[in-house]
C-alpha cells in the first residue's frame, strides 16, 4: 500500500515488475507502467511480457551480450523511441536523444510531450497535423528542431504502430535520424544550380 501510495504520487497508476534471470541467477528486472492510466495488466499482457523477460535473460548470458547492447544502443547516432498511440507522448527514447535533440532523457520522462515543443515554428503545424491525423498509424517526416543552444537540426522521423492480439494499436514505436548533413548539401546543391 506504501509503494501503491508513492508510486500515485508520481503519476504512476499501474506497475509491472519482472524479473530477469542469466544463468539461473537474478540479473535485474523489467519495469512497465502506465502513467495516468487506470486498468490492469491483462494476462495475455503478462505472459507475453514474461516471456519477454526471459528471452532477455537467456541473450545476456551469451558473451556478455548486456555490455555489447550497452555500447550498441550508447553509440547509435538515431534515437529510437515508444509512444502512446496517440503519437505525442514518447514514454521511451534512446541515449542518442542527448546528442541530438540536446535535452536530458530525464526532461523527456517528466513531461513525455516535450520533444513536440523542440519542433520548428515553421514546421510545427505540418508536424502536429501529421501526428493527429496518423494517431495510432505509420507514418514518415522530415521536420527541424531548435536545440537548447539555438542550433537548428533536421530530423526524419518514421514510426509505425504494435498492435496487440486483436489488432489493437497499444504502442508506437519509431526511430529518428539527424539527416541535417544531408539537407545542408541538398541546399548547397540547390544554391550550386541555381548560380548555373
Amino acid at each position: 500500500e506504501n509503494e501503491q501510495t508513492a508510486l500515485s504520487a508520481l503519476g504512476i497508476d499501474v506497475t509491472i515488475i519482472l524479473p530477469v534471470f542469466m544463468d539461473g541467477n537474478w540479473w535485474g528486472s523489467l519495469v512497465l507502467e502506465h502513467c495516468a492510466a487506470d486498468g490492469t495488466w491483462r494476462d495475455s499482457d503478462i505472459n507475453a511480457l514474461q516471456a519477454v523477460a526471459s528471452l532477455f535473460g537467456t541473450f545476456l548470458a551469451h558473451d556478455n551480450l548486456e555490455q555489447r547492447f550497452r555500447e550498441f544502443a550508447g553509440n547509435i547516432p538515431a534515437v529510437f523511441w515508444v509512444g502512446l498511440p496517440d503519437n505525442l507522448h514518447r514514454t521511451y527514447v534512446s541515449p542518442a536523444y542527448e546528442q541530438i535533440w540536446g535535452r536530458s532523457c530525464a526532461t523527456l520522462h517528466e513531461k513525455p510531450d516535450s520533444w513536440i515543443g523542440a519542433v520548428y515554428d515553421d514546421d510545427y503545424a505540418r508536424v502536429a497535423a501529421t501526428i493527429k491525423s496518423k494517431s495510432g498509424q505509420a507514418y514518415d517526416m522530415t521536420y527541424r528542431i531548435v536545440r537548447p543552444d539555438h542550433e537548428i537540426r533536421w530530423i526524419s522521423d518514421t514510426a509505425f504502430p504494435l498492435r496487440d492480439a486483436s489488432g489493437q494499436v497499444r504502442r508506437v514505436i519509431g526511430i529518428a535520424q539527424d539527416v541535417t548533413p544531408q539537407q545542408d548539401a541538398v541546399a548547397r546543391l540547390r544554391g550550386a544550380e541555381s548560380l548555373l
